[in-house]
């Protein structure tokens, strides 16, 4: 079992774009330092673009000394997700060229967006972490 909230309350903004609003900067840890603090593991994972087509991440947060738990579910998300999004540009300092990109998403399914904004799981598909 585990808690799933936001990894930030907003999506990524550029390196060093906040650097003169420290405030900014700490708010965008305000859920995953708390977790931290706690002793508790967490992981972030994929969960989609912003309407600005930046990342947005989904923080597992599971019972202490279970991190057996919380890697497996973060495993079973990804994959059932399917999340094949990759914000716009390249990193910098990147080492090799991207593998070519998987088939790109039924369009119909998610009302014309080119990527869903959350993770899709069909209301049957269960989510079961031993």
């Amino acid at each position: 079992m585990s808690v799933q909230t936001p990894t930030a309350p907003s999506d990524a903004f550029a390196i060093g774009d906040k650097t003169d609003d420290p405030l900014t900067m700490y708010l965008n840890d305000v859920f995953t330092v708390p977790t931290s603090l706690a002793g508790l593991p967490g992981i972030s994972v994929p969960a989609g673009l912003s309407p600005r087509g930046l990342p947005l991440g989904l923080q597992l947060i599971g019972r202490p000394f279970d991190e057996e738990t919380v890697l497996s579910a973060a495993a079973a998300l990804e994959q059932a997700a399917g999340f094949i999004a990759e914000p716009p540009g390249r990193c910098a300092f990147a080492a090799a060229p991207p593998p070519p990109p998987p088939p790109a998403p039924d369009l119909a399914a998610h009302n014309g967006a080119r990527f869903p904004l959350v993770p899709c799981l069909a209301p049957s598909t269960p989510l079961i972490v031993k």
